[in-house]
C-alpha cells in the first residue's frame, strides 16, 4: 500500500473482503499446519516411549540371565528400528484459493498507485465501500463529481459485447483460451459495477437532493501487467482500461470540472455512512446466534 502521508490522507479504507478472506484461508493452513506438528510430537513421543520401555525390558533381561525373554525383548526392538520414519509435517502450499484472492490484492494496489499517480490533489478514493448490491475496489471522490471503479485481475486480450465479458489467451498446443470475466455471483463487470453505483445515486438523491451529483461514473480497470482492451463494444460503463493507461486527462475527460463544486468532504462523510450502515446488516445477518437466542 501506499505510504506517503499525503496519499494517506487521501485514501479511506473502509473494508476489504479479499483481504479478510485471504487472511481467514491463510490462518486456517496455519491451524491445521500447527495441528498436525502436534500429532507429530505426540507421535515422537510414543515411539520414544516404546524404545525406551524395549531397551529397559532387554536390560533387565540380560541382567536376570532370562535368554528367552531377552531373544522376544531384541526382536522387538528390532521391529521398533524398521518402523518407517516419521517425518515432520510441512506447511500446505496456498491453495488456488489463495492464489486468486492475493492476485486481486496485487492488483488492487497497481490501480491505486496509478490513481494517486493520476488525480488532482483535491480528489479522494474511498477503497472497499459497500452497499446492498455488493463491495466495489474504488470511489473516485472529487470536487468534479464521483465514479466507482472496479478492479479485475484478468490477463490476455480483454473482450466484451454488453454483458459478455472474457479474456483471450493462448492455450497450450498453439490455441486460443477464453476466460469469462465475472464475480461469484456470475455478474459481468459492468453489472457489477453498475448495480453498485445506481444504488449509491439512489442514496445520495434520497439523503440530500441539494447536492445534485448528477450521475455517478462507472469504470472497469484491468490490474494484470499483460492485459491489453482488445475489442469492447457496448461495455455499459463510461470506461473500461487497464491500469498502465490511467492519466489525469483521462480521467478529467470523464469527471470534468464542474461549474458549482461538489463539497468532496460532505460526499465523504455520506458515503461512509452508507457503507456502514450496510456493513453492520450484513455483520448483524452473519452473526451466530448465542446460547440464548438458540
Amino acid at each position: 500500500m501506499l505510504n506517503d502521508q499525503l496519499f494517506l490522507n487521501r485514501l479511506h479504507i473502509l473494508s476489504s473482503f479479499a483481504s479478510g478472506k485471504l487472511a481467514d484461508l491463510r490462518q486456517a493452513r496455519e491451524d491445521d499446519f500447527r495441528l498436525k506438528q502436534d500429532a507429530h510430537q505426540q507421535k515422537q513421543a510414543r515411539r520414544q516411549a516404546e524404545w525406551t520401555a524395549q531397551k529397559a525390558q532387554c536390560a533387565a533381561a540380560w541382567k536376570k540371565r532370562q535368554f528367552r525373554p531377552l531373544l522376544a525383548d531384541f526382536w522387538g526392538l528390532l521391529r521398533l528400528s524398521f518402523k518407517g520414519s516419521i517425518y515432520p509435517p510441512q506447511l500446505a502450499p496456498p491453495s488456488d484459493e489463495e492464489g486468486v484472492l492475493q492476485a486481486g490484492l496485487e492488483g488492487e494496489d497497481r490501480v491505486l498507485h496509478a490513481l494517486f499517480a493520476a488525480i488532482p490533489e483535491n480528489w479522494h478514493v474511498v477503497s472497499g465501500y459497500r452497499n446492498n448490491k455488493g463491495e466495489t475496489d474504488f470511489i473516485l471522490v472529487a470536487p468534479n463529481g464521483l465514479m466507482t471503479i472496479e478492479v479485475k485481475s484478468y490477463s490476455g486480450l480483454i473482450c466484451c459485447q454488453g454483458d459478455d465479458w472474457f479474456a483471450l489467451n493462448r492455450a497450450r498446443g498453439g490455441g486460443i483460451g477464453k476466460k469469462t470475466i465475472q464475480d461469484n455471483g456470475g455478474r459481468s463487470p459492468n453489472q457489477q459495477v453498475n448495480a453498485i453505483a445506481d444504488s449509491l445515486e439512489e442514496y445520495l438523491r434520497k439523503f440530500d437532493s441539494s447536492l445534485d451529483v448528477g450521475r455517478v461514473k462507472r469504470a472497469v480497470v484491468f490490474a494484470a501487467r499483460n492485459s491489453a482492451i482488445y475489442q469492447v463494444r457496448q461495455p455499459g460503463v463510461d470506461l473500461v482500461c487497464t491500469a498502465d493507461s490511467l492519466s489525469q486527462g483521462l480521467l478529467l475527460d470523464f469527471l470534468p470540472p464542474r461549474k458549482s463544486p461538489l463539497d468532496a468532504e460532505k460526499l465523504l462523510k455520506m458515503i461512509k455512512r452508507d457503507h456502514n450502515h450496510h456493513h453492520e446488516k450484513r455483520r448483524t445477518r452473519r452473526a451466530p446466534l448465542s446460547s440464548d437466542e438458540q
